[in-house]
């Protein structure tokens, strides 16, 4: 590592002493071993590439613009060099310096087995799944948690995470319609970031039977667009702490250029809020904002949306009694994809109620559950609870079918349904009521 400190010192003062002088060939890398590389950089190589042996490692002088993840020239500093390894069987892998992250692996012949477990074990497994006789070519960093995978047939895809539920998911990259492809353009153009893009490719995420396209902006800023090309939403990612700055300056221009005026007219006599983080377009005018120091839902019209936290403590109230108190005053919320949600935690001893609910004010989520010794117990909801929030069809179906049974959660989604989680099955039931079938799951009992 002294070594490569040493070296990084002679390539930015020689670039900047030196930057007209004709250089020889040999002159357009510096070598390097193994222990010269920063340790993340060893760690990468020693988890994924141990069986592979190493040819050759160079340090790139980055005003050689053959590769497009170079710096530009005038631009040059210690922290923007690139490490390059070779590996037997035309394996490269591109590596930051000086802090050692990876950027992208190379490999035209096809990636070494142990290679694909940088991506998530499922997404690799569903890559298999719709590409069985293909090999990976490539592999691409956008952030701590998008990796772009090219394949040997030309089929691009993403490792991305999903945007409705918690989990990582295989998404395809590029966009084949003309009329979403030059939407996606005109938006760019418009907020100044044709320049900042790091990938051609937008990631096509299909969920719950909708569709979502995301793009990453500079490896710091994702953007997402519904099926017909709107933006949705812009969010920060959190991945490289040194660019967020960068990243707040690049949302806050979105939302001048894409929202309306009078939205942000809401913040112009509010102080201490920090920089925006987040923020979201919803449906019937709302939107949602997080920033460094607070959240808001805000309405085109109504300006800022109060929380229904009155409404979620007296629920608890009507049923409970006075025996339950607010965690938090104003609840947590959720900046999600296609609406803004709060949740409010209720605590009587070891117990707790937690209650989620829309923007609109409506519950979404009821649920009732202690800990013991750190371990999740579920609790029974009041039936006087659930007779009060769920549809009158849905009850007499309860006491028809199930009597005798306790109720341990409520879900209501207003596009799809209600769920109702008794002691082994999942009941699910349209909005108007109508049973629709059931599903098998399993509380856990208190002991």
């Amino acid at each position: 590592m002294k070594k490569l400190h040493l070296i990084l010192l002679l390539v930015v003062g020689t670039l900047i002493i030196s930057s007209c002088e004709k250089k020889s060939p040999e002159d357009d890398f510096m070598k390097l071993e193994f222990e010269d590389l920063p340790h993340s950089s060893q760690e990468f190589l020693q988890k994924y590439f141990l069986g592979n042996k190493i040819v050759d490692i160079s340090l790139d002088r980055p005003e050689k613009a053959s590769d497009p993840h170079k710096v530009n020239p005038g631009a040059i500093t210690e922290d923007n060099l690139t490490l390059y390894v070779t590996l037997e069987n035309d394996v490269y892998v591109a590596f930051s310096s000086p802090n050692g992250n990876w950027i992208y692996v190379q490999a035209d012949k096809g990636m070494p087995f142990s290679a694909a477990e940088i991506l998530h074990p499922d997404v690799y497994q569903e890559l298999i799944k719709k590409e069985p006789d293909a090999k990976i070519s490539m592999l691409s960093y956008y952030t701590i948690y998008t990796i772009g995978i090219v394949l040997d047939n030309g089929h691009k895809y993403g490792q991305t995470p999903a945007f409705t539920y918690s989990n990582t998911i295989l998404a395809e990259a590029g966009v084949s319609d003309k009329t979403l492809e030059s939407k996606f353009d005109a938006f760019l153009k418009r907020n100044r970031l044709e320049s900042q893009i790091t990938t051609s490719d937008f990631l096509k995420i299909t969920e719950r039977d909708r569709v979502y396209y995301r793009l990453y902006v500079a490896n710091i800023l994702a953007l997402a667009f519904n099926e017909n090309g709107d933006w949705i939403r812009g969010e920060i990612d959190f991945g490289d702490q040194d660019k967020m700055a960068g990243a707040a300056v690049f949302l806050t221009r979105i939302s001048e250029n894409e929202l309306p005026e009078r939205v942000g007219e809401v913040f112009r006599d509010m102080h201490g809020l920090g920089d925006i983080e987040i923020v979201a377009s919803y449906e019937n005018g709302y939107y949602g904002f997080r920033f460094e120091n607070r959240d808001l839902l805000v309405h085109e019209e109504k300006g800022i949306m109060p929380s229904p936290v009155g409404v979620a403590g007296k629920l608890v109230a009507d049923h409970y009694g006075n025996s339950y108190t607010l965690v938090r005053p104003q609840g947590s919320t959720i900046i999600g994809v296609d609406e803004f949600y709060y949740s409010f935690l209720f605590e009587s001893g070891n117990d707790n109620i937690s209650i989620d609910m829309d923007m609109y004010g409506n519950w979404t989520w009821i649920d009732a559950y202690y800990y013991n010794k750190g371990k999740r117990k579920d609790l029974i909801l009041s039936m006087n609870m659930v007779e009060a929030v769920l549809p009158d069809k849905i009850i007499d179906y309860l006491h028809e079918n199930y009597k005798d049974e306790d109720v341990y959660q409520l879900k209501f989604d207003r596009r799809s349904e209600y769920r109702v989680y008794i002691e082994k099955y999942i009941l699910m039931f349209a909005e108007d009521g109508r049973f629709r079938g059931r599903g098998e799951w399993s509380i856990i009992y208190p002991s």
